[in-house]
Formats: C-alpha cells, structure tokens, sequence
C-alpha cells in the first residue's frame, strides 16, 4: 500500500462505521453465507472495523481477522471476540489454518 493511501486509511479509521452506515451489510452477508456453506473457520483479510467478523461469529463461525491499521483493530477488538491481528495482507503469516478466506 503507498504511503499516502495508508495515511489516509489511518485517518479514515475514526469515521470508518460512519462512511459505510448506508453499506448493505445485509445483501453482503446473504452472499456470504451462500459462499462460505460448510466452511465455519474463516479469516477476514483487511478486516477494517471487524463488522462482517461480528455477524459470522453471531451465527456460530469461528473467525479471525488481520488488518494493517491498529486504529481499525482497536474498535474490531471492541466488537468482536474472537483473534485479531495487526498485519499487512501482503505478507502475514499466522499459524492457523482456515476453510475460507474473504477480504
């Protein structure tokens, strides 16, 4: 990511929930959840402020979630229980495997 696009990702942290408050979270996750099927272990790649991680792990998934912002991981934490982790989606590594990955 280029030093201006992640300096303004940083800033936009604080107003991420409010810019996407019209987002239709809802038609999203109809379309995951016809994709993910049986898959219940999934990592968020980029998963800003963790809402989609929040309504899988309402319905019973077993989630984590990576993103490169810790301004964006401190409200995904307050949201979600399940792992976190500050990381840049170009070269993460962590040891958990999974049966779905969405971004």
């Amino acid at each position: 990511m280029s030093d201006l696009l992640y300096r303004d990702y940083k800033i936009n942290a604080n107003f991420y929930d409010i810019f996407n408050k019209d987002r239709p979270y809802n038609i999203e996750m109809h379309y995951l959840l016809r994709i993910l099927k049986h898959r219940r272990e999934v990592l968020d790649v980029g998963c800003g402020t963790g809402y989609h991680l929040s309504l899988l792990e309402d319905l019973g998934y077993l989630v984590e979630g990576i993103d490169i912002n810790p301004k964006m991981i401190a409200v995904a934490k307050m949201r979600v229980k399940s792992p976190i982790y500050e990381a840049n989606l170009l070269d993460f590594k962590l040891d958990s495997k999974y049966n779905a990955v969405i971004a």
